[in-house]
């Protein structure tokens, strides 16, 4: 993980499976911002 964005050596589909996980590891870092 790079900058927040999930790095795959350039791989797009690998990049667009990763960005449901992107998307929830992103919130879970604001959640845990707030708290």
């Amino acid at each position: 993980i790079k900058n927040g964005k999930i790095v795959a050596n350039g791989r797009t589909e690998e990049i667009i499976k990763d960005q449901s996980l992107e998307n929830l590891f992103i919130e879970l870092l604001n959640e845990h911002d707030v708290l």
